[in-house]
């Protein structure tokens, strides 16, 4: 069943941040929620989750979700290759394609045997990305995916991601919609100001 949307409405104390929202997603493929911090996008990604229930309104169908949050949220005492192998699975046993994954976003083999305190921000950015991808849950949800990328790497996430939309439904927040046509996206401007 298609994940629907139907009028959410959803603040937070006085101030509101998802109002009227309505849609229906497709199964498969790439949405993009394009829009300036704060505006809401993170917030309807956690509705979509899970994670926050709306004030009025419903969300139905979907099922289950993967997460890259906008925060890495990795485990200090395991390595990048570890992070990715338990989270996504329970088990440290998955390692191998953790590592590949890794491997796939740009770092080395050396690399992924790396404890967090170690990485930079864009090999954390990658490892959390990893993490959701190995997922094979239907719905994959990416918070500011490109953040502390440079260049190059944005384009090998987004090949990963296009890859990722044939078999399932991706929603990706961004703070513009320059992406939208190379990830062959559908944009939602709920919150373009």
């Amino acid at each position: 069943m298609a994940l629907t949307l139907n009028h959410i409405f959803l603040a937070y104390g006085d101030k509101p941040v998802l109002e009227d929202i309505s849609c229906v997603f497709p199964e498969r493929g790439c949405v993009l929620l394009p829009g300036p911090s704060g505006c809401g996008k993170t917030t309807l990604l956690r509705l979509v989750a899970g994670l926050v229930a709306p004030d009025r309104g419903e969300v139905t169908g979907g099922g289950e979700v993967s997460f890259a949050f906008q925060e890495y949220r990795l485990f200090p005492s395991l390595t990048a290759a570890e992070n990715i192998a338990v989270a996504a699975s329970g088990q440290k046993k998955h390692l191998t394609d953790a590592e590949a994954m890794l491997l796939s976003l740009g770092f080395t083999k050396k690399e992924t045997a790396l404890y967090p305190a170690a990485l930079s921000g864009g090999m954390k950015q990658r490892v959390s990305l990893a993490r959701a991808f190995l997922r094979r849950a239907p719905i994959l949800l990416l918070d500011e995916p490109f953040k502390e990328l440079d260049a190059a790497l944005i384009e090998t996430v987004i090949r990963k991601i296009r890859k990722e939309s044939e078999e399932r439904l991706v929603i990706l927040s961004a703070h513009s919609d320059a992406q939208a046509k190379i990830l062959d996206a559908q944009v939602l401007p709920f919150f373009e100001k």
